[in-house]
């Protein structure tokens, strides 16, 4: 029985001899028993192929090989991808399908190889899918001030979608010396970049190079995942040729520069321009933009937030390579160091309020054949305040003007609500935790009743949550909990409605918490959706006008 990981191997290695040496020819399924002289011989070329690129690497292979058997220590068999390989078993295979030669010991089960080939490379998605597509943008909405209020985007693609044309050509060539200096060579897959890495994993420690092309990353973002398998990679290799032949080098790196996770909850090169330097691609300098491509290695290992250093050493290695690729001079590069770029302040929006009026503006431009704020980068200009989402009234903001406007708002209820109205309306609007406004919603979600049936030491616990629901919060600090509930019991015996013994009693028999049921939906919303406009046809205004 062949060993699994060499299944793996030669699988992995039939496609990419494919794609090296019949490009438009791909095959995606062989028969196991008839095919397996043609998948020799493509596993000979491909080798023949690999090894001419080799030489091209200044590279011996019979002498790698050769140390490999004899030290593995010395090829990196500490690296994680060459776990449970059997160096000697590589070998074998080596002189059959590299050197043409006769082996008594096949070690290579080509039937195995072939099946799990045939598994891998079945149903690939349509690369065609890629031709003049356009990645889901971000859109913002304005408030009436034109200040911002909220940004819209699917999850994973908060991008501002920006065409090839508006990126400075010095932007271009540094994400492709960064990663893909072959780019305009290749048809998809790079073997000599391939051999660059392999032989970089050898020589260094620290963190695994790759060797995937930007076509390849395109795909793999796009159409087969992420996930980290020889499945996957055989499924990359032949889509990603495919892709080679139906789109053009511009349109591919226009895919790759606006679908690149750049970091700072940044996807492609506009968003990450904005958010790391205040500016829109197009005015990014050459050392903004060599920063940039420097972050696609690793957005959090050479963070500039955090990792200064990194980034410095990770921005001299792109200019490096540009120069190294004569894209830019040495005068430039050295231009490019002395002034490192300036990154501006992370600003982390955040929005606990307003989210019907983001739905709302979503509704009003599908009325207006908008079919989704997403689709393309749009800017909503609306009439709402940050006031009144705030408060109805007077607002949450801490200055002694809301406080002025808070006293004499009040005053002016008093003389117009009854003590009752007021406490009802109190009760009802007051926030108490586990996403529950009002009383009778903080009953059903703590304990699983009603309002109307809650005990003394129940009303008290949920009083005792007004000053802090996430500091009192009875899931997370029930003894901060405990302590709250003794002190509200304490000011009611003090005001004289509970007596000594309702207070003990009501101490005793703490309240029981029910789980927390956190209810989740990801389906459906365009029914929910159409529940309400049903509802207003039969002159419901609104479902939430009551229960």
């Amino acid at each position: 029985m062949m060993d699994l990981i060499l299944v793996k191997i030669f699988a992995t290695a039939l496609a990419l001899s494919e794609v090296m040496t019949q490009p438009q020819a791909v095959k995606t399924h062989f028969d196991a028993v008839a095919d397996q002289d043609k998948v020799v011989q493509t596993l000979r070329a491909g080798c023949a192929h690999m090894r001419r690129a080799f030489d091209i690497e200044s590279i011996n292979v019979d002498e790698l090989i050769s140390t490999a058997l004899n030290d593995q220590k010395a090829v990196g068999t500490g690296i994680k991808a060459f776990h449970g390989i059997n160096f000697a078993d590589l070998n074998v295979a080596y002189h059959r399908f590299c050197k043409n030669e006769n082996v008594g010991d096949t070690v290579v089960d080509l039937r195995q190889v072939i099946e799990f080939f045939n598994d891998a490379a079945a149903d690939l998605p349509d690369h065609a899918r890629l031709k003049g597509r356009k990645l889901p943008s971000m859109t913002a909405i304005l408030d009436g001030k034109g200040a911002n209020f909220a940004d819209v985007f699917e999850p994973s693609n908060r991008r501002i979608w920006v065409s090839l044309d508006d990126i400075p050509e010095s932007v271009q060539k540094a994400f492709v010396a960064a990663e893909d200096r072959r780019f305009y060579q290749h048809h998809g897959v790079d073997e000599r970049g391939i051999i660059r890495a392999f032989m970089g994993n050898l020589g260094e420690s620290g963190r695994p190079q790759g060797g995937s092309t930007i076509t390849q990353q395109v795909v793999k973002n796009l159409l087969v995942g992420e996930d980290v398998t020889y499945e996957r990679k055989i499924r990359e290799i032949i889509v990603a040729s495919r892709v080679e032949s139906t789109l053009t080098k511009a349109e591919i790196l226009e895919l790759y520069l606006n679908s690149a996770y750049l970091g700072r909850s940044s996807w492609g090169v506009e968003m990450a321009a904005r958010s790391y330097f205040g500016k829109s691609a197009k005015a990014l300098t050459l050392g903004e933009g060599a920063m940039l491509a420097g972050l696609l290695k690793g957005p959090n290992f050479f963070n500039p937030d955090r990792r200064p250093e990194r980034a410095k050493e990770r921005l001299a290695y792109v200019l490096g390579r540009m120069q190294e690729d004569g894209v830019i001079s040495p005068e430039q590069r050295a231009e490019a160091l002395a002034a490192p770029p300036k990154i501006v302040a992370l600003d982390r929006q955040r929005r606990d309020t307003g989210f019907h009026f983001v739905d709302f503006s979503g509704r009003e431009a599908k009325a207006d054949g908008i079919e989704s704020l997403t689709a393309q980068p749009y800017t909503v200009h609306s009439t709402i305040t940050q006031q009144v989402v705030k408060n109805l009234l007077v607002g949450e903001d801490v200055t002694y003007e809301r406080k002025i406007r808070e006293i004499i708002v009040a005053s002016r209820v008093e003389s117009t609500l009854t003590k009752a109205e007021i406490l009802e309306l109190y009760l009802n609007s007051a926030y108490l935790g586990r996403s529950s406004w009002g009383v009778e919603m903080a009953a059903r979600s703590y304990f699983g009743k009603s309002a109307k049936a809650l005990t003394l030491g129940e009303g008290a616990m949920l009083a005792g949550l007004l000053k802090g629901p996430n500091f009192f919060n009875p899931d997370r600090r029930p003894e901060r909990t405990k302590e709250r509930l003794a002190y509200v019991l304490g000011r009611m015996q003090e005001d004289g409605v509970i007596s000594p013994e309702q207070k003990a009693e009501a101490l005793a028999a703490l309240p029981k918490i029910v789980a927390l049921d956190r209810q989740r939906r990801d389906t459906g919303f365009h029914f929910v959706d159409f529940l309400g406009r049903e509802a207003k046809a039969d002159g419901i205004v609104s479902l939430t006008a009551q229960p």
